[in-house]
Protein backbone atom coordinates (compact mmCIF):
# COMPACT_ATOMS: atom_id res chain seq x y z
CA UNK A 1 0.00 0.00 0.00
CA UNK A 2 2.05 2.98 -1.27
CA UNK A 3 1.90 6.18 0.72
CA UNK A 4 3.03 9.68 -0.27
CA UNK A 5 6.66 10.48 0.61
CA UNK A 6 6.07 14.21 0.96
CA UNK A 7 6.62 15.91 4.28
CA UNK A 8 3.82 17.83 5.95
CA UNK A 9 4.36 20.21 8.87
CA UNK A 10 7.97 19.02 9.30
CA UNK A 11 6.83 15.43 9.75
CA UNK A 12 7.94 12.85 7.23
CA UNK A 13 5.27 10.62 5.74
CA UNK A 14 5.96 6.93 5.10
CA UNK A 15 6.65 5.94 1.50
CA UNK A 16 5.21 2.48 2.12
CA UNK A 17 3.60 0.77 5.09
CA UNK A 18 2.50 -2.83 5.50
CA UNK A 19 -1.20 -3.47 5.89
CA UNK A 20 -0.69 -4.44 9.53
CA UNK A 21 1.39 -1.31 10.13
CA UNK A 22 4.39 -3.18 11.54
CA UNK A 23 6.74 -2.43 8.63
CA UNK A 24 7.37 1.08 7.29
CA UNK A 25 9.67 2.42 4.59
CA UNK A 26 10.74 6.06 4.51
CA UNK A 27 12.48 7.65 1.52
CA UNK A 28 15.01 10.45 1.88
CA UNK A 29 18.32 11.33 3.44
CA UNK A 30 18.44 9.20 6.59
CA UNK A 31 19.44 12.12 8.83
CA UNK A 32 16.59 14.29 7.56
CA UNK A 33 14.10 11.45 8.00
CA UNK A 34 15.31 10.38 11.46
CA UNK A 35 15.32 13.96 12.76
CA UNK A 36 11.61 14.18 11.96
CA UNK A 37 10.64 10.92 13.65
CA UNK A 38 9.41 10.71 17.22
CA UNK A 39 11.69 9.39 19.95
CA UNK A 40 11.52 5.81 21.25
CA UNK A 41 9.39 4.36 18.48
CA UNK A 42 11.38 1.49 16.93
CA UNK A 43 12.12 -1.98 18.30
CA UNK A 44 14.91 -2.51 15.75
CA UNK A 45 16.93 -0.55 13.22
CA UNK A 46 18.69 -2.30 10.34
CA UNK A 47 21.06 -0.35 8.14
CA UNK A 48 23.65 -0.99 5.46
CA UNK A 49 25.56 2.31 5.25
CA UNK A 50 28.51 3.03 2.98
CA UNK A 51 31.50 1.04 4.23
CA UNK A 52 34.06 3.80 3.82
CA UNK A 53 36.38 1.72 1.67
CA UNK A 54 36.30 4.22 -1.20
CA UNK A 55 35.22 1.40 -3.48
CA UNK A 56 36.41 2.11 -7.00
CA UNK A 57 36.64 5.82 -6.08
CA UNK A 58 32.82 6.05 -6.04
CA UNK A 59 31.34 9.04 -4.22
CA UNK A 60 28.52 6.97 -2.70
CA UNK A 61 31.10 5.11 -0.61
CA UNK A 62 32.59 8.31 0.86
CA UNK A 63 29.61 10.50 1.79
CA UNK A 64 31.62 12.35 4.47
CA UNK A 65 33.68 13.84 1.64
CA UNK A 66 30.71 15.53 -0.02
CA UNK A 67 31.06 18.61 2.16
CA UNK A 68 33.89 20.32 3.98
CA UNK A 69 35.51 17.00 4.84
CA UNK A 70 36.56 16.62 1.18
CA UNK A 71 39.74 18.58 1.85
CA UNK A 72 40.88 16.22 4.62
CA UNK A 73 42.06 13.33 2.44
CA UNK A 74 41.41 9.63 1.98
CA UNK A 75 39.61 7.76 4.79
CA UNK A 76 42.62 5.45 5.17
CA UNK A 77 44.65 8.57 5.98
CA UNK A 78 42.03 9.89 8.39
CA UNK A 79 39.58 7.14 9.40
CA UNK A 80 38.01 9.45 11.97
CA UNK A 81 36.10 11.16 9.16
CA UNK A 82 34.05 8.00 8.70
CA UNK A 83 33.60 7.65 12.46
CA UNK A 84 32.41 11.25 12.78
CA UNK A 85 30.06 10.84 9.82
CA UNK A 86 28.52 7.67 11.29
CA UNK A 87 28.31 9.19 14.78
CA UNK A 88 25.69 11.68 13.57
CA UNK A 89 23.57 8.83 12.26
CA UNK A 90 24.09 6.68 15.36
CA UNK A 91 22.99 9.56 17.55
CA UNK A 92 19.68 9.78 15.69
CA UNK A 93 19.27 5.97 15.68
CA UNK A 94 19.64 6.00 19.44
CA UNK A 95 17.07 8.77 19.74
CA UNK A 96 14.36 7.01 17.72
CA UNK A 97 15.02 3.49 19.04
CA UNK A 98 13.15 2.26 22.10
CA UNK A 99 15.23 1.41 25.17
CA UNK A 100 16.67 -2.05 24.63
CA UNK A 101 16.11 -1.95 20.86
CA UNK A 102 18.44 -3.78 18.49
CA UNK A 103 20.58 -1.97 15.95
CA UNK A 104 21.97 -4.16 13.20
CA UNK A 105 24.40 -2.41 10.91
CA UNK A 106 26.61 -3.84 8.22
CA UNK A 107 30.16 -2.66 7.66
CA UNK A 108 33.37 -3.33 5.80
CA UNK A 109 36.27 -5.20 7.38
CA UNK A 110 38.57 -2.17 7.54
CA UNK A 111 36.08 0.29 9.03
CA UNK A 112 33.53 -1.66 11.11
CA UNK A 113 35.36 -0.80 14.32
CA UNK A 114 34.97 2.94 13.56
CA UNK A 115 31.24 2.36 13.17
CA UNK A 116 31.14 0.47 16.48
CA UNK A 117 32.97 3.26 18.31
CA UNK A 118 30.58 5.84 16.79
CA UNK A 119 27.59 3.85 18.06
CA UNK A 120 29.17 3.53 21.51
CA UNK A 121 30.02 7.24 21.64
CA UNK A 122 26.48 8.16 20.58
CA UNK A 123 25.12 6.21 23.54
Amino acid sequence: MPVSNRTLQNKVEPYWQSECGHATVYVGDCLDVMRQLEIDQFHAIITDPPYGLEFMDKDWDTPWKWGVAASHGHSDENPYLFQKWFYERAEQMGRIAKPGAHILTFGGTRMWHRMTVAIEDAG
